[in-house]
């Protein structure tokens, strides 16, 4: 067993999405080996996650832009080995109250979940202001942790030469004990048509709009239904969207949904039309349960993930007769068996907390 480490997650708001869904993985691996871990949050939201048993929930009580003396007292009473962030604002909160607790045995690991480039042209003023400081102050963090090839090769356009960049890829939770379970929901229950399968936030980002269109001009051709996960500010107006093509009968807006696998496992086909990602966690979790892909090649992430075309349909960013052609050859073709562990190795969650602790253990020795 490794030495035991105390270990700091920094989730911020909590807010649903892949990197809280990053963090609860690494929690479980971290805890199942030992270690002391505290999830750290920055407001009062109430949890209604199910959480790994001993994961100690810490409340800063407050906002974060006036958590700084909370997060100082917290580094300087518990004395942390390791703070993992993986947002801009806990970045700079936890560089801040690292500098003024004094706390130097602690190492600071930032993690980047996005294209940052495409990230700052998409940001509000105060935003990118924050993110380029962050840019700026890199070099006095340990470590800083790309998802993805491609999110380090961005990222080394805006960081000083002097920051330390590494690559670690998301963990992906392994099946459950019931894959087969089939959704409680009458699209499933009343299963007599293919489902398409999206997963994400409701955000420009995600591009629903165009997933949208593509599922029109399909159920124009064929019978077919739309299951959407996910919620985010664009609902509403994705819900006039949906009215408009005239398939509304056919679309399912979920909202979020805290298991994803029974889904993913009886979905035809898992769509992802995003403009850009940093690693495309929902895509992962899709092969893992053995559902056919058919994703924008965008960067960075999808093409990492499917092995350049090898492992699913990667479709040029915005080509909507590309992504009708590779969901109608998903669907037309028989399912395929599920990947082999090898293939997902990468994303195996002992490996990435595998991969972390080895950094920790590396910048504890400098």
């Amino acid at each position: 067993m490794d030495a035991q480490k105390h270990i700091c997650l920094v989730a911020g708001a909590m807010t649903n999405g892949g990197i809280r869904r990053v963090l609860l993985v690494l929690a479980k691996v971290f805890l199942a080996r030992g270690h002391r871990v505290d999830l750290v949050l920055t407001n009062h939201a109430e949890l209604t996650l199910e959480l790994p048993d001993g994961l100690n929930v810490v409340r800063l009580g407050t906002r974060t832009r006036k958590s700084l003396p909370h997060a100082v007292r917290y580094l300087s009473e518990n004395r942390p080995d390791a703070v993992i962030s993986g947002r801009v604002y806990t970045d700079l909160l936890f560089l801040a109250a690292k500098l003024l607790s004094r706390q130097k045995h602690c190492r600071l690991i930032w993690t980047f979940h996005t294209e940052q480039t495409m990230e700052l042209a998409h940001q509000s003023v105060p935003m990118k202001l924050l993110m380029r400081c962050a840019y700026r102050l890199s070099p006095l963090t340990d470590v800083c942790v790309a998802v993805s090839k491609g999110v380090a090769r961005d990222l080394m356009r805006y960081v000083p030469k002097a920051a330390r960049i590494e690559v670690i890829y998301n963990p992906v939770a392994p099946l459950g004990a019931t894959p087969a379970l089939c959704p409680d929901h009458p699209f499933w229950l009343q299963k007599d048509v293919p489902i398409m399968l999206s997963v994400g936030r409701l955000v420009p980002q995600k591009d629903h709009a165009l997933l949208l269109r593509v599922f029109a001009e399909l159920r124009a051709q064929r019978p077919l239904k739309l299951f959407i996960c996910g919620d985010g500010p664009l609902r509403g107006a994705l819900e006039i969207l949906a009215v408009k093509t005239g398939y509304a009968q056919d679309i399912c807006f979920a909202g979020h949904l805290p298991n994803l696998e029974p889904y993913m496992t009886n979905a035809d086909v898992f769509v992802s039309t995003s403009r850009w990602e940093g690693f495309g966690l929902a895509i992962a979790e899709a092969l893992a349960a053995g559902c056919p892909v058919v994703a924008t090649d965008c960067p960075s992430g999808p093409a990492e993930i499917l092995d350049h075309g090898r492992l699913g349909h990667l479709v040029p960013l915005g080509d909507k007769d590309g992504l009708i052609q590779a969901i109608s050859e998903t669907i037309n073709a028989p399912k395929a068996a599920s990947h082999g562990p090898e293939t997902l190795s990468a994303y195996d969650p002992d490996r990435v907390a595998d991969a972390y602790l080895d950094l920790m253990e590396r910048f504890s020795k400098q």
